[in-house]
């Protein structure tokens, strides 16, 4: 239904098209007669309605667009049409400036501009006012005036009138020579000679640099105001004529003079050699520091929104602000020296903040905001006089990171509701804790049995029972005493009457057993820590030491032992831990007491949180090839720095071999020791090779590699240090090595560091492979080969060696004499081997460009990490490749080998991984592997869907038509929030397993190695790349199209497809437009593979079945932030006339946007 708006734009738009159809018909008719005076009045009428006209087609197509019952068909021929009339202007315009140019003044001929969408302020004239000064800026913007041909002398008379100001000398001067055109050109001669002479001015601005050096000795003047003014005045001077360089012996000294004695003095440090010349630029350009150096620290001292208010006021309001408020716990806010009397708004306590509130934790979110509504106090900061939208406070929620406290946080409390979180403490400062010696006891009555867990506590001169224990059992009352406490800080309590209980209290194992007398108390302590320091535990257990309060569930204090029964309980025997910890050996069984280390400290109540997980992130080999250019951009800068710092440090050694650094990371702490966490793991990994047998085979690997010197031995070790704890891979099915040991650098030290975590990874290799495999695709022949143990060619500084330790047995048979040894390599598992590795291989290769041109430039195209993948048209050329490859790489040690050629020279494997896929070298196609059955399970949970989606491994994308199902069943399992080992729900589920049923059909999916029919450049080339979208997804594919005679070929390079964002719904327009977006980052991947470089001329086409898409690129209008960036992106990359549209039923990217299982994927093929 149209609005009121839209039949009033289109009845008058009808109106103008019928006047630009008449006049622009009499215009062209008047052009063939040579009627030049009516072809100049026609084009100016003309003109304005084609202005009119074009914002009218913007409006009605804004309103087309954003309409509910908009019509891509109705919207396609309104844009057709609207072209036509555009069409019909420029035709008519360009033939009058080429076809009569002669004969019309070209001045009097104007393009259309576009139509603004705004309007801009009126421009109104500086009125000068005799003062010399201003002169120059008033002639300034006066003589475009002056210099308008298109005026009449009378007009600038006027003009000029009214830019001088009443009663001025200037204006007495003009008014004095009567109004007509030859008097005004007389005027301006008179009032330059009286205020533009240039000598005259001159003197002005020189006096004036003087005025500034006399009033330096007066008073004290801004540094900015006085920056400002210099520069004004040798701007002006400059303007006149005076040029810096040339006089600045005069105007050095004037300037420097002029400037404050302790900005001189600072300048006078600074300018170290007076000789260099240039003298006041470098003046200059030091006060311009000056000036933004204060600047910057006004900034800083200053307040956001006030401005001149009184700054020691201002720093003391600053200070009362509780910084890291969400993190620091029992700390209160101070200013002026004295504590600040905070009144809680949930308790209206004064002793604790509001943030830390014990009440408020166990109220509900609504019941909190209306206790702070109440109190009239801010939401962010919980603290009154002022609302959340005035609030300065800078708080930020440890859960989801918005401006609020934990204990106010929305998320938390959905997460309460359905029973995902566990109450456990609000956050303090510090993670460390102090443990008391805490047991689980049980106590026995009457035949009951109960387990309970027990402070002894030497505080305490009685002993208490929970009377909640007296209930459960029925305990025996056998007395009363009247008992006062005297509390910590010296407060005394009123004296109490106790009831007195008989309390039967033994160890876990029934070795011991005493009968304590003990007071009854409804709550004993609040909550007492735990040990959970999983290395403190490994230690208790090689002491053979078992402490029972670890992993009992209850943490509630049920029963005290004070110092009246202690001495019977407690043996001598204590072992020391470290830092100041105890295990403390009692009848009762071993306890703790001292400081640790723990996750997180408690104090009163708050919230442990699981964080959430990142969807995107589990389709990261997606993005390979779109991943965003400015993303990709500030990877690259990164990147050179990596390089740079890397190749600063490469050498070569004594050996020949090539000698790297570890790639440490800036401010990472040193690691500390992680000897127990290594000798455990030793143990472990020893037991498990005898039990297979493999010990005797993994020892000499070992030996193997010490007798090669990759490995050292390491003399007089001190158990102190970093060593990497290693496991045993078994591979039955190699022919060399069947058994080999990994290392983990993943292992944290005694302060929670890790050795990856102190590296930095350097470049992501593995956005190199969609470039390679179109590499590898590119020519007739395929070679590949590798590097024989490549990481082990490289060596290690002898600085990084020491965090390289590793522990073995100095003899197998007995395996009770430890050795140390080290490595003197690079070690695989190591977070930067592989980039330590590929950067030496073009380092090396770097040596070798001018000898071997050729093979060098393919060799660092065809390198990802170890492995060697290029293809070539000639076999000649593929043989002097592998010949030559094998000769440079043997001189920086490696030994290139294992070479596999297809179609030519094929050896006996028929099928080799190449790059994540499969290589069959007899037909010379592609593939993806699958093999489904190794991630089968009976139960169908989130965690087995991601495992079995992760499983498809597809760099190119040539099977994500199949696997965008299980993309699309995630998101919808994410969306039902369900836990990671929980069943899905059951008509999810049954999709899973139908698409999974018909996984299998992927590897029967082949592709051809080769993509094109001949040499590129012998062949008439083309690119065709497809977009398309659903409400569920959208996608790209691209396709290379080769022709030689009358032969064809079309074959599909790339191909990608996103699942559209969940939380964020788009229009079918917009998402066409993301289409399109992935289409341009293939078109440019493609570009980046060097695919074409041969190619002397091809043609490149992108098709689009959306005319809204086709609109928005070919437009240049002011679209809507969305639609302006993607249509910038796209046409900086591509050219508005590769853009073509084709019908919906043709568009090969069509079943990509949708997705289908693998044997329609196989089957439409």
């Amino acid at each position: 239904m149209e609005t009121a708006a839209a039949i009033k734009e289109n009845r008058e738009r009808e109106q103008l098209r019928r006047i630009f159809n008449r006049t622009a018909t009499k215009l062209e008719a008047d052009i063939k007669v040579e009627n030049f005076s009516q072809v100049l009045i026609d084009i100016e009428f003309l003109k304005s309605k084609v202005e009119r006209l074009e914002a009218l087609d913007k409006m009605i197509q804004d309103l087309m667009l954003e309409s509910d019952s908009y019509d891509e068909e109705s919207f396609s021929i309104e844009i057709d049409t609207a072209d036509t009339y555009k069409y019909r202007w420029h035709t008519i315009n360009n033939q009058i400036k080429t076809g009569m140019s002669s004969k019309i003044p070209l001045d009097k001929i104007e393009d259309v501009k576009p139509a603004r969408n705004y309007n801009l302020p009126k421009y109104e004239l500086k009125k000068f006012d005799d003062n010399l000064k201003n002169w120059l800026a008033y002639w300034g913007q006066f003589k475009k005036i002056d210099e308008d041909h298109s005026l009449s002398g009378e007009d600038k008379y006027q003009y000029l009138l009214q830019s001088l100001k009443e009663d001025s000398n200037a204006r007495v001067l003009v008014e004095s020579f009567p109004p007509s055109a030859e008097n005004y050109t007389k005027a301006i001669e008179q009032l330059k000679a009286r205020f533009g002479r240039e000598d005259l001015l001159i003197q002005v601005y020189v006096r004036e640099l003087l005025s500034l050096v006399l009033n330096n000795n007066k008073k004290q003047v801004s540094i900015r105001l006085l920056y400002d003014k210099i520069s004004t005045y040798l701007m002006s001077l400059e303007t006149l004529g005076i040029v810096k360089r040339k006089y600045e012996i005069i105007l050095y000294p004037l300037v420097e003079s002029a400037i404050p004695e302790t900005i001189l003095i600072a300048w006078n440090r600074c300018n170290t050699d007076p000789s260099l010349g240039n003298q006041l630029t470098s003046l200059l350009n030091f006060l311009k520091n000056e000036v933004e150096t204060e600047e910057r620290i006004n900034l800083a001292r200053s307040d956001f929104n006030c401005i001149g208010t009184n700054h020691t006021l201002h720093r003391e309001q600053i200070s009362s602000l509780p910084t890291a408020a969400s993190l620091v716990s029992n700390i209160k806010p101070k200013e002026s020296g004295k504590v600040v009397n905070v009144i809680c708004c949930f308790c209206d306590k004064s002793n604790h903040s509001s943030f830390e509130c014990s009440r408020a934790n166990k109220m509900s979110l609504e019941d909190k905001k209306e206790a702070i509504k109440k109190k009239g106090c801010c939401y962010i900061c919980l603290k009154k006089g002022h609302m959340a939208n005035k609030c300065k406070s800078f708080v930020r929620c440890l859960s989801c990171e918005k401006r609020h406290y934990v204990i106010l946080c929305p998320e938390i409390h959905k997460k309460e509701k359905s029973g995902t979180l566990e109450n456990v403490s609000l956050c303090a400062r510090t993670n460390m804790t102090t443990l008391l010696q805490t047991l689980i006891v049980n106590i026995t009555y009457q035949r009951k049995i109960k387990k309970v867990r027990v402070l002894l506590d030497s505080g305490s001169q009685r002993s208490y029972v929970k009377a909640k224990v007296v209930e459960e059992l029925g305990l025996h009352e056998t007395g009363i005493e009247i008992i006062g406490h005297t509390l910590f800080g010296g407060v005394d309590q009123p004296a109490k009457v106790y009831k007195c209980f008989d309390v039967l209290v033994s160890s876990l194992d029934n070795r011991f057993s005493v009968r304590i007398n003990a007071l009854q108390q409804s709550d004993l302590c609040g909550h007492l820590p735990k040990i959970n320091n999983e290395k403190i535990l490994d230690k208790l257990r090689d002491l053979n030491i078992v402490i029972s309060d670890f992993d009992y569930t209850d943490t509630e204090i049920s029963l005290l032992i004070g110092s009246d029964y202690l001495g019977s309980i407690i043996h001598n025997e204590t072992v020391s831990l470290g830092n100041n910890l105890m295990a403390v050996n009692t009848k009762l069984g071993w306890t703790l007491q001292g400081p640790i280390k723990v996750q997180s400290t408690v104090n009163t109540s708050s919230t442990t949180c699981f964080s959430k997980t990142n969807l995107s992130d589990l389709w990261s080999i997606e993005l390979l090839g779109i991943r965003d250019p400015y993303e990709n951009k500030s990877k690259k800068d990164t990147e050179v720095e990596v390089l740079k710092t890397f190749n600063d440090n490469i050498s070569v050694n004594a050996q020949g071999r090539y000698e790297v650094s570890l790639l440490w990371k800036e401010g990472c702490a040193g690691l500390k020791t992680n000897y127990e966490v290594a000798f455990k793991r030793l143990e472990s990994t020893t037991k498990k090779l005898k039990s297979t047998g493999n010990l005797k085979m993994y020892d000499q690997v070992l030996q193997d590699w010490k007798k090669n010197d990759i490995i050292e031995r390491v003399i007089n070790d001190t158990n102190t240090g970093h060593y990497l704890p290693h496991h045993s891979v078994i591979k039955l099915s190699s022919m060399t090595t069947r058994v080999r040991p990994v290392f983990d650098a993943s292992t944290k030290d005694n302060n929670g560091w890790t050795l990856n975590g102190c590296l930095d990874k350097g470049i992501n290799m593995i956005e190199l492979l969609p470039k390679l495999l179109i590499q590898f695709r590119k020519g007739a022949y395929g070679v590949i080969s590798d590097i024989k143990q490549a990481f082990l060619q490289i060596s290690i500084a002898e600085k990084d060696r020491d965090y390289l330790k590793f522990l073995w047995w100095e003899n197998i048979q007995t395996c009770n004499e430890l050795v140390v040894y080290r490595h003197k390599r690079v070690v695989f598992g190591i977070t930067c081997s592989p980039f330590l590795l590929s950067a030496t291989i073009m380092y090396h290769l770097s040596k070798y460009s001018e000898k071997y041109r050729k093979t060098v430039n393919k060799l660092k195209k065809s390198f990802y990490v170890d492995n060697c993948v290029a293809s070539f048209d000639n076999v000649d050329e593929m043989n002097i490749f592998i010949s030559e490859s094998k000769e440079i790489m043997a001189k920086g040690m490696f030994d290139l080998r294992g070479w596999v050629t297809a179609p030519h020279r094929i050896d006996s494997i028929v099928e080799v991984p190449v790059l994540g896929m499969t290589w069959n070298t007899i037909l010379d196609n592609l593939r993806c592997y699958v093999n489904i059955s190794e991630a089968r399970s009976e139960k169908i949970t989130k965690r087995y869907v991601i495992a079995v989606a992760q499983h498809i491994f597809d760099p190119l994308g040539l099977v994500c038509i199949a696997t965008l199902i299980p993309k699309l069943i995630m998101q919808k399992i994410w969306e039902h929030n369900i836990d990671w080992d929980h069943e899905i729900p059951e008509e999810l589920a049954q999709e899973f397993k139908i698409w999974l049923s018909k996984a299998h059909f992927i590897n029967q999916c082949l592709f051809p190695r080769h993509i094109s029919i001949a040499p590129l450049e012998k062949c008439q080339t083309s690119l065709h790349i497809f977009c398309d979208a659903s409400l569920t997804s959208f996608a790209a594919c691209l396709f290379l199209r080769t022709k030689l005679n009358e032969q064809v070929k079309v074959q599909l390079v790339l191909a990608k497809n996103r699942v559209t964002p969940a939380k964020r719904k788009m229009s079918l327009p917009r998402l066409e437009l993301m289409g399109a977006l992935i289409a341009t980052r293939l078109y440019k991947e493609v570009l980046e593979s060097r695919l074409l470089t041969k190619c002397k001329e091809y043609k490149v086409y992108f098709w689009t079945d959306s005319a809204v898409v086709l609109s928005w690129l070919k437009r240049q209008a002011h679209w809507k932030p969305f639609v302006s960036n993607r249509v910038k992106e796209i046409c900086s990359t591509t050219n508005r006339d590769d853009w073509y549209h084709l019908p919906g039923e043709y568009n090969p990217s069509d079943l990509p946007s949708r997705g289908c299982d693998a044997k329609k994927l196989m089957e439409s093929r």
